[in-house]
C-alpha cells in the first residue's frame, strides 16, 4: 500500500467517523426523548419561559410566551431527586415519552406523559426536530361579560373589539376569546376614564364564562369627588341665601334628575329663606367645619356612580317672629349635619344624581 492510498483511507475513515459523530450528536440534541426531557425539567423547575420554547404552538393574540408564563407561574416548582424515561414510542409524525420521577417533598413516585409532534422542517437538513404537543394547555371560547361600553383587559392586554360576541349578555357586552392557555389569568375593565383593578381568575375548561364589572377610583380621584360634593353643597346654600332660582345650580345636576331637583329646591329654599321673600326664615349660613368620606362606586347601565358623604358644622343666622314683643328678631344657632351625594360620570364630568337638600331648622 503506497502512501497515497494510506492517506486516502485515513481521510475516508475520518470522514466516516465525523459523519457518525454528527449523526449521533444530532440525534442526542434533536431527538424526541431529549425534547421531552428538557421540557420535563423546565416544567418541574418552574421555568415556564423555557418550557414554552419546547411547545409546538401557533401564536395568536393571547397565545404567546407572556400569556403562557402568566397562566402557569403560580404553580409550585418541585425539587426533583431522580427521574428516568420508562416508556417511549415514535410513530413517525408523533411520539410519546413517559417519565417517572420523585420529588424531595414527597415519597410518592409520579409520572409525566409527554406527547410530541415532529416539525415539518429538519434541522441542518438531516435531523427530525420535535416539539411538545401544546393541546393540553389550550382552551377555546372563553366568554367574559362586562358592563356596556367597557373595554376588557386580559393579562393587562386589551382585548380587541373584533372579539366582541355577536350577542350581548344579561348585564352588558360579551367578549369571546377564541383561544387562551388554561391556568391563572387576570381580568380588568376600563370604562370612560377609569380603570378597574386586576381580578384573578382560573380557567380550566372550554367555554367557561366570567363577569367583571368594577372600576376603581384612585385616592386622588376620591378626594376630588369629596371636594366636588362640598363645592356643590356650597353652591346650593349660596343660591338659597341669595334668593336665586334653580337655574343658578342646574348645571351641577345630571340632565335626567334636574327636574326633580328643581322641585325640591324651589319648595325648600323659596319657603325657608328670607332672600326669597319670606319675613321669617334663614338669613345666612356659614359652614364652620367640614369633612368628607368616599363610600363606594359602582356601574349601572354602562355608567359609573359614586357615593360620597359630607359632614359639617354650621352656624345659622335666622329671623323669627317674637310673639312676646310682637315683632321680628334675629338669632344665631350652631349645629351639625351630614349630606349624602350620589354622582354619575357623564361626558368626562361628575354630575349630581341625587342628594338631600341641606336643611337648617330655625327657631
Amino acid at each position: 500500500m503506497n502512501k497515497f492510498m494510506l492517506a486516502s483511507l485515513l481521510e475516508a475513515g475520518a470522514l466516516i467517523l465525523l459523519i457518525v459523530f454528527f449523526a449521533f450528536a444530532g440525534m442526542s440534541t434533536y431527538g424526541y426523548e431529549q425534547a421531552a426531557e428538557q421540557y420535563f425539567l423546565a416544567v418541574e423547575s418552574g421555568d415556564w419561559e423555557r418550557a414554552y420554547d419546547w411547545l409546538d404552538v401557533t401564536e395568536s393574540e393571547f397565545i404567546t410566551k407572556e400569556h403562557f408564563v402568566t397562566a402557569n407561574e403560580a404553580k409550585p416548582a418541585g425539587e426533583i431527586t431522580n427521574y428516568r424515561i420508562v416508556d417511549q414510542y415514535d410513530s413517525g409524525a408523533s411520539a410519546n415519552v413517559v417519565i417517572q420521577y420523585s420529588e424531595k417533598e414527597s415519597s410518592e413516585v409520579q409520572m409525566m406523559n409527554v406527547a410530541l409532534n415532529q416539525l415539518p422542517e429538519k434541522k441542518f437538513f438531516f435531523f427530525r426536530e420535535w416539539k411538545v404537543d401544546s393541546s393540553p394547555y389550550l382552551l377555546e371560547d372563553y366568554m367574559v361579560e362586562v358592563p356596556a361600553g367597557a373595554s376588557l383587559y386580559l393579562d393587562e392586554t386589551e382585548v380587541p373589539s373584533g372579539m366582541l360576541a355577536a350577542q350581548d349578555g344579561d348585564y352588558g357586552t360579551v367578549y369571546r376569546i377564541p383561544e387562551l392557555f388554561a391556568g391563572t389569568h387576570t381580568l380588568a375593565i376600563r370604562l370612560n376614564d377609569f380603570m378597574g383593578g386586576q381580578e384573578q381568575v382560573t380557567v380550566t375548561e372550554n367555554g367557561e364564562s366570567d363577569y367583571i364589572g368594577t372600576v376603581a377610583l384612585s385616592g386622588t380621584q376620591q378626594e376630588e369627588l369629596i371636594r366636588l360634593a362640598y363645592e356643590d353643597m356650597k353652591k346650593l346654600l349660596d343660591a338659597g341665601v341669595m334668593g336665586e332660582d334653580f337655574s343658578a345650580v342646574r348645571d351641577i345636576y345630571s340632565p335626567d334628575t334636574a327636574g326633580d331637583a328643581e322641585k325640591e329646591y324651589e319648595t325648600y329654599y323659596r319657603d325657608h329663606f328670607v332672600a326669597s321673600g319670606q319675613e321669617e326664615g334663614i338669613v345666612g349660613v356659614a359652614i364652620t367645619q367640614a369633612a368628607g368620606d368616599f363610600y363606594y362606586n359602582y356601574i349601572d347601565d354602562g355608567k359609573i356612580y359614586a357615593e360620597v358623604e359630607v359632614s359639617y358644622d354650621y352656624r345659622v343666622l335666622y329671623r323669627d317672629y317674637d310673639w312676646w314683643y310682637e315683632g321680628l328678631e334675629e338669632g344665631i344657632y350652631d349645629s351639625y349635619s351630614a349630606i349624602s351625594f350620589t354622582f354619575v360620570y357623564l361626558d368626562g364630568k361628575w354630575k349630581l344624581k341625587t342628594c338631600s337638600i341641606p336643611y337648617f331648622p330655625y327657631y
